[in-house]
């Protein structure tokens, strides 16, 4: 599973994985987009490849960036199963998203 946690309370709309080859000059390739819009449920749907989430204390429904997101403290996060195209090994990936953070988090000193 991969995971990913937002330590703040916060809103994201949505987020974009591309994966692109090893050659510079190569296209990249969209392989996954979760839209984060879900108003119901605990499944985060992907639109482009049915890399589908699991939602654990994640908030539906949320005024977001363009229509609806998810809210999210410090306990919330979304588990995605593995899958080999959405793991790029050493090959550049670009991840996008747009993300509203409610509060600053703390500076942890001495890490």
């Amino acid at each position: 599973m991969h995971r990913a946690r937002v330590w703040t309370a916060a809103v994201v709309l949505g987020v974009a994985m591309q994966g692109s080859s090893t050659r510079a000059d190569a296209a990249s390739t969209l392989v996954a987009r979760w839209k984060m819009d879900e108003t119901s449920g605990t499944v985060m749907r992907d639109s482009v490849a049915g890399h589908d989430g699991s939602l654990h204390s994640v908030v539906v429904g949320r005024p977001g960036f363009k229509g609806t997101a998810y809210g999210f403290t410090g306990s919330s996060y979304v588990a995605v199963p593995s899958a080999g195209d959405l793991n790029p090994g050493s090959a550049n990936i670009t991840i996008s998203m747009h993300l509203k953070a409610t509060r600053s988090p703390r500076c942890r000193t001495g890490t």
